[in-house]
């Protein structure tokens, strides 16, 4: 299971898993020589490889290139297969995601509980960047949803827009971009001179849930640390950093509805490191900030209310699709 971040391997004997290791992507983009290293000689009978990327199938090879990976290095099953002498398949790693929900997890939490509806099983999840896919007829499909324009709303969303664009010299901000830990890391940067007040004027919906900092002009700089990880860890007990995280987890809740009126759902499984890691923040009142996110769909605000929306917290839920 190869992702912008992680690259998991397992070996599984029948349904047995008899070794598994992580990896980082960064460090390891030469995919076959990591694999050897991994198995250790052992005969393998096949592999099945998801990856963070659209796969091309073409002249019987699969080709993939790493979506959020600077390297740009072109993967191929055929020739991964013929360096590690056992065949090989490539899948998108959120179709891997599509295949470990078809097996009926149990290691889910609700976020809203309802009956499931009829329509299309739709899956996402923010990490690195941000997978998606759905599954009709118990078959899961590959989706590159993700890459869809942000929609902005409001005039802070007009302008960490222009800063996005600007700090990477693109003319396209897709919601991977920003609902994502990429994301997360960038609204962080803008933020560290703008005050809660600014935050709460531009996003009243959910200022009810920050009365206490309502007034506040103290610089986010100031209050919270400058990274993901930092900020992550700050929220339960920060403030300032809450209220980051909110804003984040209210545009996670925006694209979550989205992708239920896209597809007209009739259930929804969200997967991804940021969510795994915060669930403690999507038990409090953060989770009802994205709940309310999720059903701000105007005439069509009915749709996502009626639908179930299932969290995974399986880590492996990659590997196990694979």
């Amino acid at each position: 299971d190869i992702g912008g971040t992680n690259l998991r391997l397992a070996i599984f004997d029948g349904n047995i898993q008899i070794k598994k290791q992580t990896f980082s992507t960064t460090d390891n983009p030469e995919l076959s020589l990591t694999i050897q290293k991994f198995i250790d000689e052992k005969q393998l009978l096949g592999g099945c490889i998801a990856i963070a990327g659209p796969v091309s199938r073409e002249n019987g090879d699969e080709t993939v290139t790493l979506t959020n990976q600077d390297h740009n290095t072109q993967y191929s099953s055929n020739q991964l297969s013929q360096q590690l002498k056992f065949k090989c398949r490539f899948i998108n790693d959120f179709e891997a995601i599509g295949y470990y929900i078809i097996s009926s997890p149990s290691n889910c939490l609700t976020l809203q509980d309802n009956p499931t509806q009829n329509g299309p099983v739709v899956y996402l999840g923010a990490g690195t960047g941000l997978g998606t896919g759905f599954i009709v007829n118990e078959a899961p499909q590959p989706s590159e949803a993700g890459h869809t324009r942000f929609a902005v709303e409001t005039l802070l969303e007009f302008e960490f827009q222009q800063f996005y664009l600007k700090e990477f010299q693109v003319n396209h901000l897709s919601n991977d971009r920003v609902v994502s830990g990429r994301g997360l890391q960038m609204l962080i940067k803008f933020l560290q001179q703008k005050t809660p007040q600014y935050v709460l004027q531009s996003h009243n919906h959910f200022e009810k849930y920050f009365l206490d900092l309502k007034e506040s002009q103290k610089c986010f700089k100031d209050q919270i640390g400058d990274d993901v990880v930092q900020v992550s860890q700050q929220a339960p007990s920060n403030r300032y950093a809450r209220l980051v995280m909110a804003l984040w987890f209210s545009w996670y809740g925006r694209f979550v509805g989205d992708m239920i009126v896209t597809f007209c759902a009739g259930e929804l499984y969200i997967a991804g490191g940021i969510i795994e890691k915060n669930l403690e923040l999507v038990q409090s009142e953060i989770g009802e900030i994205m709940r309310d996110n999720i059903k701000r769909k105007g005439r069509l605000s009915h749709m996502p209310q009626n639908v179930r929306i299932n969290i995974i917290t399986e880590q492996d839920a990659g590997i196990l699709g694979c």
